[in-house]
């Protein structure tokens, strides 16, 4: 498992901020740096396969702001659900 098929499974049972989702995928032996994570993470969000769940007064926006990522909890959307299906069949 790659780091970003790591970070929709993270998100597989519900909302994780970054922070968890680093410590998961530290439990899966998956080695990245906060910043590669970062963007990642941002990648993940500009495709649609994430989206912010928490806090609500941003769950509209369109770009992280990395200063602020530690704030943000990330769900899967329809499109993550679906990427993450074909990683797991």
């Amino acid at each position: 498992m790659n780091a970003r098929e790591g970070i929709l499974d993270a998100l597989v049972d519900g909302g994780e901020s970054i922070v968890q989702i680093k410590e998961y995928l530290d439990y899966l032996s998956i080695n990245i740096d906060k910043d590669k994570l970062i963007n990642e993470i941002k990648l993940l969000f500009r495709q649609r396969k994430i989206r912010i769940e928490y806090p609500p007064e941003v769950k509209d926006i369109t770009e992280l702001d990395s200063l602020k990522i530690e704030d943000y909890w990330f769900e899967l959307t329809e499109e993550g659900w679906a990427e993450w299906n074909l990683i797991k069949s």
